[in-house]
């Protein structure tokens, strides 16, 4: 338009009335607007030509409304450049439209003003002048965005339900109730089934390494007892040869003690394998604490009454504990055995059974002579002992006195999740600690 506004007169009005049509279209509206220079003075302004085109009357009308709405500012000195803001404009017609260019052009008449609007459903559901999220696009990311929010939700929904499956089955493998269930089977998601695989191979792995541990065990046992067997029947006619020999009846009698100390030993070997298998595949179950252990004191006193052994037993219960009731028993029939292997003719063993929120407790005293501060944290160790001969238990099992019973009472409270300390009293006589987490 710019060459036609420049050399503008009244002859080519019409010619510029045709080209601002050409120009216009169905969504496309342009007005043309003069503002007149007569003498160096600017005058007013004026409305040229409108595409789509405006009856006369309406023009004038049109002129103020455009004026009114902001579309034609003042430019300062002369005709520069001008861009006003994009903005909705309601024309006279009562028609939107949105003003999106506003370009002066200098000419010798004085400055024209080319006003080129956009109307048409495509403009107007667009978001310029509206709240944005009124507008289409951002109302359909938003379905897009709620419906990825859905399958992410449903995803962890089915994951979390997937994890919480695993964590039933590993609670049923650990108390033994698990049957013929897999993780593998379990698994609903095909993203971990690799884990759940592997989680099998971990399962079996465990059962078969306690299988193999009973297995070495048995086998140890009879390997060592074969060549002990003949070694205490040869000893026998030695020690009728040697009778009246006593430098070699001493020696008999030491290669007699030894073989039963041999012997004893391997049975002891034999417990610690069968020991570690049951901690790989003990089922964990509500055990009531205070039950077994007042039936525990009961064979005690029955086992041992020649000794005068005074038993006191203090807890009502029920103490509810999580765990396998052949540790627990392991671990309260070492503690008893221990105190009364300690303890003097006549003496007293005191057991105490109580709770905190988190644990039930359990603490077995004696009054025999104590261990010595620094050694209390050894006591827990295998094979260390500090029982002498003449204690009064030293000579009625073997198995038990060969400083494995603490280390298995240590290793099976440790397999339940809970704590074991040993102190002395301060009257004499050593007071065994153990916590073992409640069953919820």
């Amino acid at each position: 338009l710019a060459p036609i506004l420049q050399r503008f007169d009244g002859r080519s009005a019409e010619k510029l009335s045709d080209e601002v049509r050409r120009l216009g279209g169905v969504d496309t509206a342009i007005r043309l607007l003069l503002r007149p220079n007569v003498g160096g003075r600017k005058q007013g302004l004026f409305l040229i030509a409108a595409v789509p085109p405006l009856p006369n009357d309406r023009l004038e009308a049109e002129r103020v409304r455009l004026i009114e709405a902001g579309a034609i500012a003042e430019t300062g000195g002369g005709c520069l450049p001008y861009i006003a803001d994009t903005q909705r404009y309601t024309n006279v017609s009562g028609q939107e439209e949105v003003l999106t260019a506003v370009t002066p052009v200098p000419s010798p008449r004085g400055c024209w003003f080319v006003l080129v609007s956009r109307s048409g459903n495509a403009v107007l559901r667009s978001s310029l002048g509206r709240p944005y999220w009124q507008s289409t696009e951002v109302r359909v990311a938003s379905v897009i965005y709620a419906m990825i929010a859905m399958v992410v939700l449903w995803m962890f929904a089915d994951i979390w339900g997937n994890l919480r499956r695993f964590a039933r089955l590993a609670r049923d493998i650990r108390t033994g109730d698990a049957g013929g269930k897999s993780f593998e089977r379990q698994n609903r998601v095909p993203e971990i089934s690799g884990i759940a695989t592997e989680f099998d191979r971990l399962v079996l792995g465990l059962r078969a390494s306690a299988r193999s541990i009973r297995e070495a065990a048995e086998e140890n046992a009879h390997a060592l007892k074969g060549p002990l067997a003949v070694i205490a029947q040869s000893v026998e006619p030695l020690k009728r040869l040697a009778a009246s020999e006593n430098e070699a009846s001493r020696a008999l009698s030491r290669i007699e003690q030894s073989t039963e100390k041999l012997d004893r030993l391997v049975s002891a070997s034999r417990q610690l394998d069968n020991v570690t298998a049951a901690i790989l595949e003990a089922p964990r179950e509500r055990v009531d604490l205070a039950a077994l252990v007042e039936l525990q004191c009961a064979d005690l006193v029955r086992m041992y009454d020649d000794c005068e052994l005074q038993l006191d037993f203090e807890g009502s219960g029920p103490f509810d504990v999580w765990g396998s009731a052949a540790l627990i028993e392991t671990v309260v029939e070492n503690l008893l055995d221990n105190a009364h292997g300690f303890s003097p003719p006549g003496g007293r063993i005191s057991v105490r059974l109580g709770r905190t929120p988190e644990a039930v407790l359990m603490a077995v005293a004696d009054e025999g002579p104590g261990v010595a501060d620094a050694d209390l944290d050894r006591i827990f160790e295998r094979y260390y002992t500090n029982r002498g001969a003449d204690m009064s238990g030293a000579a009625e099992s073997g198995e038990g006195h060969y400083g494995i019973g603490l280390w298995v009472v240590r290793r099976n409270v440790d397999a339940l999740g809970g704590t074991i300390v040993a102190r002395n009293l301060d009257d004499g006589g050593l007071c065994v600690e153990i916590a073992i987490p409640v069953a919820r």
